[in-house]
């Protein structure tokens, strides 16, 4: 993994983006393929535009998408622009799927209504045609992952926890699953009454299995409803649905990494390493995200709080 230069880290981190995907991929560097051990060179000497992906494949009802746009790391307004007529084409097993830009949205690539991804299957994504040169030299990237299996859950339960010692005071989502042998890679989200409340870097819960590999799970705590929070706090009646992602490595790192650029991984100690990671060859930041998706949901017949 590359070290980012200073010029390269500050840039990135200063700019302020909206939705956590995005705050996520503005924050990358340069990582070799997922695929691969070869170390890149970074060859940020007079060029310093860089192309920035955002791409999501669930095997979900949802739209699947890839979104392009470049940064220019030399300009002090830090501005993205999006990557307009570039072709994106995602290819499994011997088949293709075109992601088409929409007519909407520059930079915006959808695949056709209703193609969503298989679990077990390895995608391939290809960008071509961006302007934008890469480390060597050409405008062509790719990433390549395998969609994992996902987690039947057997049960959801809402448990109060109120620990003012702590501060803390709220309902802990708690699961009941049978973990598969596999090392595996997990992501919680959270919604209560159609909101998701899982939309700043710092809330996404994401662990792996290295402790309970194989196990079975009786109420693994998974997300914690926060009192101190008026977007977390439930009532009787609320509705509230758990997403549980198997995710790969290469996205479990990739957000690790990106959560100790942000947050710094002991704040007592120096500041954060300068290495957040990608899947995206050819000196390309952000993430190309591909998972299987098991949601449970729980209404909130009772909302007692043991003060």
């Amino acid at each position: 993994m590359n070290k980012l230069d200073t010029k390269f880290y500050q840039k990135l981190k200063t700019y302020n983006l909206t939705t956590i995907f995005i705050q996520l991929f503005v924050l990358g560097t340069v990582f070799v393929s997922v695929s691969c051990t070869e170390v890149i060179d970074m060859g940020y000497t007079t060029d310093f535009e860089r192309l920035v992906v955002d791409g999501t494949l669930t095997d979900a009802d949802t739209v699947q998408y890839v979104r392009l746009s470049k940064i220019n790391l030399d300009n002090s307004d830090t501005i993205m622009s999006p990557v307009s007529g570039a072709s994106v084409v995602l290819s499994y097993q011997d088949n293709q799927v075109v992601f088409k830009e929409s007519d909407n949205e520059k930079g915006f690539y959808a695949a056709p209504a209703g193609f969503k991804g298989q679990q077990g299957v390895d995608y391939t994504l290809n960008i071509t045609n961006t302007g934008v040169k890469g480390t060597d030299n050409t405008n062509t990237y790719s990433a390549e992952e395998v969609m994992m299996q996902s987690v039947d859950i057997d049960s959801l339960v809402a448990e109060y926890l109120n620990n003012p010692h702590m501060g803390i005071a709220g309902f802990v989502l708690r699961i009941w699953f049978q973990d598969s042998p596999d090392f595996n890679y997990y992501l919680c989200k959270a919604w209560k009454n159609g909101v998701l409340l899982t939309d700043t870097l710092y809330e996404f819960q994401k662990f792996n299995d290295d402790v309970f590999n194989g196990d079975y799970l009786n109420g693994l705590n998974c997300y914690l409803l926060d009192d101190n929070k008026q977007d977390e706090y439930v009532n009787k009646g609320d509705t509230v649905v758990l997403e549980f992602a198997s995710i790969n490595k290469s996205f479990f790192e990739y957000l690790n990494s990106a959560q100790k650029e942000s947050f710094g991984s002991n704040p007592m100690f120096g500041g954060p390493p300068a290495n957040v990671s990608t899947n995206v060859t050819n000196g390309a930041v952000g993430i190309f995200r591909v998972y299987s998706i098991t949601r449970k949901t729980l209404i909130m017949e009772k909302a007692e709080r043991d003060k």
